[in-house]
């Protein structure tokens, strides 16, 4: 560009001076210097020609240059918007897997009350069944050897029979024998007494039936543990072996 500013402004100083020489007096330009002053001019325009082909060029690259840079701003955007979406999808699941293993907890929390209570009523039918049997050992040393053979026929074909019913309720039972501890022989029938063996065994299937229940939760407990990283997977595994003791003692009763 100052290249042909620079040959503008020569011609046009030369401009000036074949002016002046054509006004004043002289002889005109000989024809060498015609010539001259036309080969001048063809290479200009060459340049000039030359010169607008390169800006056109460059202008061309220029464009192509701005469609690639706005080509990538628009793949950053679309990126960016799905690592957005992808975050809020991340924190909503895990937003619902804490909801699922605090909804668990509670679960496994309320089967641990239950097993509480399922416990203590364990322990007050295994004083029950110590009772029954000092009573089973009186009636048999203090009645005749006929009323004897009698029980021992009738008590195992009641007491195997199976009953499918509900689950009875959590709470003490009122048990159709006396509690205390006194040395006097109990009055209790066989009828009394086969109920008393069918409530044991009810009971025991029920703490069973919880224990298993427990360790399933527990075991749903160790799957979320482990999906969210490994946490409370000892938990669940003590929880595990705490419910296998739990089914060997109720099966044991």
């Amino acid at each position: 560009v100052e290249e042909e500013a620079r040959q503008r402004k020569g011609e046009r100083g030369r401009g000036r001076e074949d002016a002046s020489m054509m006004n004043s007096s002289e002889p005109p330009p000989s024809l060498s210097l015609l010539q001259r002053w036309r080969e001048e001019v063809y290479r200009q325009l060459v340049v000039q020609a030359s010169l607008r082909s390169e800006l056109s060029h460059l202008d061309r690259e220029m464009t192509r240059r701005e469609e690639v840079v706005e080509e990538g701003r628009k793949r950053l955007a679309a990126a960016r918007r799905v690592e957005e979406e992808k975050r809020a999808a991340m924190e909503e699941g895990m937003k619902w897997w804490k909801g699922k293993v605090e909804e668990l907890g509670e679960v496994v929390e309320k089967q641990r009350e239950q097993m509480r209570r399922a416990e203590v009523d364990n322990n007050c039918l295994r004083a029950c069944l110590m009772q029954v049997g000092e009573g089973l050992s009186k009636i048999v040393s203090t009645h005749p050897t006929s009323h004897h053979s009698s029980t021992s026929t009738s008590v195992p074909s009641s007491s195997s029979a199976r009953f499918h019913s509900a689950p009875s309720s959590r709470s003490h039972h009122s048990y159709p024998f006396p509690t205390s501890t006194s040395t006097s022989a109990p009055s209790l029938s066989l009828s009394s007494l086969v109920r008393v063996f069918e409530q044991v065994r009810k009971r025991g299937e029920e703490v069973e039936a919880m224990a298993m229940r427990v360790d399933f939760a527990c075991h749903r407990l160790r799957l979320l543990g482990s999906v969210l990283g490994g946490e409370g997977g000892e938990g669940g595994r003590e929880e595990g072996r705490g419910g296998e003791k739990r089914r060997h003692a109720a099966a044991r009763l």
